[in-house]
């Protein structure tokens, strides 16, 4: 008797699983008073791109989101500028030296550069940047594998398809329900979405 052959079902596309702010705050190493974390985003490489990087505080339990977008460049360029613009606000406005900063990225380019582990090519001026602020703060680097930053993500892809030069920070709150908070800035910097705050 012939098996009968099972039908093949078609197999889900990965989905990465979905990162806020309330996610990673439980998971800060003990003694750190900053996350930086955020998203880059190149398109038609190389070309215009966006970056946003989310600077949480946790001492005062507040945060800072920041966003700008460059042209001619690329999506690891992105990813490194978040980082930087992030302890550069760390050190210019909050004017927190020597504090010990928690840098979580999903960029392997960022964090085992960072590291050492990886040769550093291109983009030096960034990297300078950041063994200046590496000096300045006590940094320690994560890498999330596949993590789907929910909010940095919207913002950056929203950034870089805009031809205006921008560098700003959009918003800082005392967050009650970071959920309610995020999901009202994933909706606004949507695809199509104008992105303007309140």
């Amino acid at each position: 008797m012939a098996r009968r052959k099972t039908p093949k079902t078609a197999s889900k596309p990965y989905e990465p699983p979905q990162m806020f702010l309330e996610d990673l705050i439980p998971r800060m190493p003990w003694g750190t008073q900053f996350i930086v974390y955020g998203d880059g985003a190149g398109f038609s490489h190389p070309h215009n791109g966006g970056w946003c990087t989310v600077v949480y505080d946790d001492l005062t339990e507040t945060y800072e989101v920041l966003f700008g977008n460059c042209s001619n460049t690329t999506n690891n360029e992105m990813e490194l500028m978040q980082v930087v613009r992030g302890l550069q606000y760390i050190d210019d406005v909050l004017d927190s030296p020597r504090t010990t900063v928690w840098v979580v990225s999903d960029s392997q380019y960022v964090v085992y550069g960072a590291q050492g582990r990886y040769r550093l090519t291109g983009n030096r001026w960034l990297w300078k940047a950041l063994e200046h602020f590496k000096r300045r703060f006590t940094v320690e680097f994560e890498w999330f594998d596949r993590a789907f930053f929910v909010v940095p993500d919207h913002i950056s892809k929203w950034a870089s398809r805009d031809a205006r030069d921008m560098n700003r920070v959009i918003r800082s709150t005392d967050p009650k329900d970071w959920k309610e908070v995020e999901r009202d800035w994933r909706d606004r910097f949507r695809p199509g979405s104008s992105g303007e705050s309140d």
